[in-house]
């Protein structure tokens, strides 16, 4: 008979809800941008080589320091480089809304694809360092759906806030989800599970 331990069930709660937000946040991100081109254009004049920089080099630089944020994080500890994943995404996301020109944007938008990077190395193995065997399909599931989530709702929701709102309002819409990511991730919610099992 197994008997619930309600923190240790607490604990992995947060885990898949700062799990799911973070795969989501970084897909969103990816995709949401590609209908504001013109209008980042338009306000830079930087040009469409320029401009798809913007977008490629946060993708480039998530692909480039994976692998390596996901040694550091079997090195160093998962929750210590998740958490410093979504701190570095949330910051740029909030510095992007104060972009005065297009090379301020490139650079902050490598730096957050940098952040991406730590998150996509790390959230995966938290939830199966956090959940036992019958339960990894259950919630690795969530986090896929939320992946093709982000991605499919970024155009979308991307186009509707750039025509609404323009299109800093993707990352001040990021940053605030990125905030509300840390402050769950900063809850208690990793310490008791994922050392013990990395130990």
């Amino acid at each position: 008979m197994n008997i619930k331990n309600p923190e240790q069930e607490r604990h992995r709660s947060i885990i898949l809800i700062v799990a799911v937000l973070t795969a989501l946040l970084t897909t969103f991100t990816a995709s949401a941008l590609n209908l504001s081109i013109p209008s980042i254009d338009v306000e830079f004049r930087a040009g469409a080589t320029a401009i798809g920089w913007v977008i490629s080099g946060y993708i480039l630089a998530a692909a480039a320091c994976s692998v390596p944020f996901g040694r550091l994080a079997d090195l160093k500890g998962r929750e210590k480089v998740l958490k410093a994943g979504i701190l570095a995404f949330s910051v740029c996301s909030g510095a992007i809304c104060f972009a005065q020109s297009i090379e301020i944007l490139l650079l902050l938008r490598i730096f957050q694809g940098i952040g991406a990077a730590m998150l996509f190395a790390t959230n995966q193995a938290a939830l199966i360092s956090a959940f036992p065997p019958e339960k990894r399909g259950r919630v690795l599931g969530y986090l896929i759906a939320a992946t093709y989530t982000g991605l499919t709702a970024g155009p979308v929701l991307g186009g509707i806030l750039n025509h609404s709102f323009g299109w800093r309002s993707i990352f001040v819409l990021t940053f605030v989800a990125g905030v509300i990511t840390f402050v769950l991730s900063m809850k208690g919610a990793f310490p008791c599970i994922i050392s013990k099992t990395l130990s």
